[in-house]
């Protein structure tokens, strides 16, 4: 297998192969210790049908980057296996939390899919689910936001996560059913993946689940996450370490070379030439997170590319327009060519007056010191402003405006990723905004 090479079947990695199944799954069964993850998504209820009335779903968090998509359908594999054992009743659907035609965004995803012998069109996306389902575990994050909370807040009995622990559900979500791998004292993640707890849950509970296909999905998305573990990155932790060398042996019995599917993956999501042919609307929706009112959209590009985009200021409009709830917006980028690699940040606000825009900046700039932000450049010091017609979502003279001023910054300390920098900018945006 080598992974450096384009292949027919799939524009980055080859698939892994490993033993065939004894038997086709059965409907919706669980996996059994011989069936690869690719056959038991085939076996599926298709995504047209309706979830019945025992169907559990395992759904990540809205932003559905690898680590939630890869995550939800490992671990609703391993829960499948166990209800097939006959501890459980239900079945276990893993559902993509995004809409299927954002699984487009996602090339590093869909290469791993591919090389799992996924069928992309067999998933199950948030176009499908409809409003009952019967219980819900979250992965890689611990709170639904929107309307997913009113229609599946009520169902959630379970919780696999890594970021800071929000206490949503805590009356019927605890001890077991709670795994939030986060140092409050601290405020760190003691995991860097979502994906290293399943890996820790395959192993404890059914280790005989772990076939190549499987150990390559989850160890793909753990080396994207923490960045191959390079500590200069600082992005993994002593868990990652040992989940990677845990499914290491496993993937390498399919000659998965580790730095070959690492530098292959990275290529595909950081890829400028691929980032070159979105538009400023895909990027902002490429990998979003919101939570109060603070809108929090990571992108791969620099942002003042990002901002020379044609549809720029009206995508800009839209995005704000859509979120009235949302006082601001932090925009996230994490660039890793040319090298080193680096971090921008933009801050953006509604705010008609540039002297309320200024001092939000400045509170902006207090409350987020462990960044160790610094203007861009010297034009980045004039906040850029955008005037919009909200009536029409264009630019225009219409009688009432949309002000949209935007402040963009070098992030010097690379280390803090949006797991760490967003907690702190909802803080913020809680106690700024409050009353205005």
């Amino acid at each position: 297998l080598q992974l450096g090479k384009r292949s027919a079947e799939s524009p980055f990695l080859p698939p892994v192969r490993c033993m065939a199944a004894s038997s086709d799954p059965p409907l919706g069964g669980g996996p059994g210790p011989l069936v690869e993850v690719g056959a038991w998504v085939a076996g599926l209820p298709l995504p047209t049908s309706p979830p019945g009335p025992g169907h559990h779903v395992c759904l990540g968090n809205e932003a559905g980057d690898a680590d939630s998509l890869i995550s939800s359908l490992c671990y609703a594999y391993l829960r499948s296996s166990e209800a097939q054992d006959g501890s459980e009743g239900e079945l276990f659907l893993p559902v993509m939390s995004i809409p299927r035609r954002a699984m487009r965004l996602r090339p590093e995803t869909q290469a791993l899919l591919r090389s799992a012998g996924v069928d992309e069109e067999r998933l199950w996306f948030l176009d499908d689910l409809p409003g009952e389902v019967a219980t819900v575990t979250l992965l890689d994050h611990n709170r639904l936001t929107g309307p997913l909370e009113a229609s599946l807040g009520p169902r959630v009995v379970e919780i696999v996560d890594h970021h800071e622990d929000q206490g949503w559900y805590g009356d019927r979500v605890q001890g077991a059913r709670r795994t939030v791998a986060f140092d409050a004292e601290a405020r760190v993640s003691t995991a860097g993946s979502c994906c290293t707890l399943v890996a820790e849950a395959i192993l404890a509970r059914s280790p005989e689940l772990l076939h190549p296909q499987l150990a390559t999905l989850l160890l793909g998305v753990i080396l994207l996450d923490t960045s191959n573990m390079n500590p200069q990155a600082r992005k993994g932790t002593q868990r990652d370490q040992q989940a990677i060398e845990a499914l290491l042996p496993v993937a390498a019995a399919a000659a998965v070379d580790r730095e070959e599917l690492y530098r292959t993956l990275a290529a595909a999501k950081f890829d400028p030439a691929w980032w070159g042919t979105l538009s400023a609307e895909d990027c902002l929706g490429y990998d979003l997170k919101s939570q109060g009112a603070l809108a929090v959209p990571s992108v791969l590009l620099p942002l003042r590319q990002l901002m020379a985009l044609q549809d720029w200021a009206a995508a800009l409009y839209s995005f704000v327009n859509q979120r009235p709830d949302a006082a601001a917006l932090v925009v996230m980028s994490l660039v890793s060519s040319p090298e080193p690699p680096h971090r921008e940040l933009a801050l953006v606000t509604r705010f008609e007056a540039e002297e309320d825009h200024v001092r939000a900046r400045e509170s902006f700039l207090g409350a987020m010191a462990p960044l160790e932000l610094t203007p861009l450049d010297d034009a980045a010091t004039q906040t850029d402003e955008v005037v919009l017609d909200p009536l029409s979502g264009v630019v225009g003279d219409g009688e009432k405006k949309t002000v949209l001023r935007v402040t963009l910054f070098a992030q010097a300390a690379m280390s803090m990723s949006r797991k760490q920098v967003m907690p702190m900018a909802v803080e913020w945006a809680a106690g700024y905004f409050r009353g205005k």
